[in-house]
């Protein structure tokens, strides 16, 4: 990979402020170019990334825990002066979503043993709870309230998880935040076992920041995306490297010399931006014909 180094001794060549008659230039001499090139190396390397696109990846496995019978992602009415109770036997956790003022008891073998109430309105909140039940005693969930409220993505689970934030969200898709660093989205690639390697469509998108899956869905799915290259402090040392692809280093170090001499020197900022054109041009190109290639071959094969 191409260091600052490396992209500061472009830089400099390219504004003609690295030698005179042939001689290297003391860092007194070009001192005002090197505090220009260490302000805009960050910029100029995140402007060519959404260009040429950095390849990334983040892995997501899921496999889902089934829910005790009487589990629901439907929607149900409860009108005042109406309760609802759900009994099991054996359930040791359970997720809900409620969308009004309303109570939520929870009961083993008769005895009350936790309760919910609930004050938001007109916007579901989730709650997760461990019953501390054994496999044989008899839970019971009863929902009551003076208010009309909806009741959603109910699960019972017959486990004990180490903890409630461990009980899983039981709806019918799960999202997932996009790594910190990411930029545009490029395909899923799900891998349920050895014998399953494919692109997987049936995913959603939300927000351009957060992938959505359905709940019953097993697999492992690597999310391929494109980033946003680290920052680049301007006191970074000059062994840091780029993360730009070599062949886009160039125009790095062009986008560069465009942002510091476009102040002082406009003349020299439109010449050193035609050359970023011509690069690019030269490098879509050569982009283009390595996708032709490799589809010629897959057809062929």
């Amino acid at each position: 990979m191409k260091t600052k180094a490396d992209a500061l001794n472009y830089f400099l060549n390219i504004i003609d402020d690295a030698t005179k008659k042939g001689i290297a230039l003391s860092e007194t001499k070009n001192a005002d170019y090197r505090v220009k090139f260490n302000t805009f190396l960050d910029t100029a390397q995140k402007y060519v990334a959404n260009i040429i696109k950095i390849p990334a990846s983040t892995q997501i496995t899921q496999n889902f825990i089934k829910p005790l019978g009487q589990s629901s992602f439907n929607i149900e009415q409860i009108l005042p002066g109406n309760e609802k109770t759900l009994t099991f036997t054996g359930c040791k956790s359970f997720y809900v979503e409620v969308d009004n003022i309303a109570t939520i008891t929870t009961s083993v073998n008769g005895s009350v043993t936790d309760t919910i109430t609930n004050t938001e309105k007109k916007v579901y909140t989730a709650y997760k709870r461990l019953t501390g039940a054994t496999t044989t005693d008899t839970v019971s969930i009863t929902f009551t309230s003076d208010y009309p409220f909806n009741i959603r993505n109910i699960g019972f689970f017959e486990y004990a998880f180490p903890s409630e934030d461990d009980v899983p969200k039981y709806t019918p898709q799960i999202t997932y935040d996009m790594p910190t660093d990411f930029l545009t989205f490029d395909k899923i690639i799900l891998k349920s076992d050895s014998d399953i390697y494919r692109s997987y469509v049936e995913y959603g998108w939300e927000n351009n920041r957060k992938v959505i899956l359905d709940y019953e869905q097993t697999g492992s799915f690597d999310i391929h995306y494109f980033k946003l290259p680290a920052d680049i402090a301007t006191d970074a040392v000059e062994t840091t490297e780029l993360e730009i692809d070599n062949k886009a280093f160039d125009l790095v170090c062009l986008q560069c010399g465009v942002l510091a001499t476009a102040a002082d020197n406009t003349a020299l900022s439109s010449w050193i931006r035609s050359l970023f054109i011509e690069k690019l041009q030269n490098v879509d190109q050569v982009e283009r014909t390595l996708k032709r290639t490799v589809q010629t071959m897959v057809s062929m094969g």
